[in-house]
């Protein structure tokens, strides 16, 4: 096997070696280790051997199961000798207890670990494990396109550090219960798409809810919307008679073979406030309010919104989202 090691060269300082005259020096380092670390070891004629059963207890099994005349005990591993202390891992996002989007959801987790942390690992209910996350910060984006409105969730994630120990984080979230393709019925904004040359009346969004809870209503776009400055421009004005509190929106485009790409808001300027686009990014209750004309002087307050557009644009429908809610019934 080889084994990768300084070299008596300024030119080549580091190389790959093969036999024991490169492995021996890397094993007597380990034990000088081990013997710093157990300085309570007997000095007599066992203490070779507790060194000797240290290592081999260690070491990572290769081949065939056991001890092999090709791979002997293994791998030699001087994490699992050291280390002995778990690491941590954390679920940041979502919240344990919280209500999550229709359609797409940001997995984040926090990890540390004394040494270094070796993976992260995450998985919904008893599903496959999602592809493990090797580098900080960990994330996963879950597709809650095929789950039932308002089911309850388990998101577990795991962490390994490179001796072995692993810790543990579970949270249960559940999914949020939308209107799909909003319009008719209660208080609402009206959506128009920009398509190059002007902007297009989409119609209602219907965020009606009397009892003040938010709800989140999912619109496929009439319009195909045409970048501009790599932008996509849509805009929210209320309708005349109603108030609505929004707490978040966002825009999707879905790829042929079905996946949906998030498309990140550059900016949202409220005719009234100026920017508010840091409040309608996060889902964190505190809303932004656009008054319709019959509460607002005689004029309805509007948002002009824009999302960056990917230079990848093969989209085959463009998805809209919005979250909030109207007490008025127009």
């Amino acid at each position: 096997m080889n084994v990768y090691t300084t070299r008596a060269s300024d030119i080549i300082p580091y190389d790959d070696g093969t036999g024991t005259s490169f492995a021996t020096p890397h094993i007597a380092g380990i034990c000088a280790l081990i013997l710093s670390e157990h300085p309570e070891l007997p000095r007599d004629s066992t203490r070779p051997s507790i060194v000797k059963d240290i290592l081999i207890s260690s070491c990572f099994d290769l081949g065939p199961p056991g001890k092999d005349d090709e791979y002997g005990y293994g791998l030699v591993n001087a994490y699992a000798i050291f280390d002995t202390i778990p690491p941590e891992v954390t679920i940041t996002s979502p919240t344990h207890g919280s209500v999550v989007s229709r359609y797409t959801v940001l997995i984040e987790a926090d990890a540390s670990d004394d040494l270094a942390i070796k993976r992260v690992r995450c998985k919904i209910d008893n599903s496959l494990w999602l592809v493990d996350d090797t580098e900080a910060p960990y994330q996963w984006t879950w597709d809650t396109t095929g789950y039932s409105q308002g089911s309850y969730h388990t998101i577990t994630c795991i962490t390994y550090d490179y001796a072995g120990n692993y810790a543990e984080d579970q949270i249960t979230v559940r999914i949020r219960t939308v209107i799909d393709d909003g319009g008719g019925g209660g208080g609402c904004p009206i959506l128009s798409v920009y398509d190059g040359t002007e902007y297009i009346e989409e119609g209602l969004l219907d965020i009606h809810n009397p009892e003040g809870v938010d709800v989140e209503t999912i619109h496929t776009l009439i319009t195909k919307p045409e970048a501009i400055n790599k932008r996509y421009l849509l805009r929210l004005i209320e309708h005349p008679k109603t108030i609505s509190h929004i707490d978040k929106v966002e825009l999707f485009g879905r790829l042929p073979g079905g996946q949906l790409k998030p498309m990140p808001l550059a900016s949202a300027i409220h005719s009234a406030l100026g920017q508010v686009r840091w409040t309608l990014l996060i889902r964190d209750d505190v809303r932004v309010d656009i008054l319709g004309a019959d509460h607002n002087e005689g004029s309805s307050e509007f948002i002009e919104l824009e999302f960056k557009a990917p230079a990848q644009t093969n989209f085959i429908e463009f998805i809209f989202v919005i979250e909030g809610f109207n007490y008025i019934v127009k």
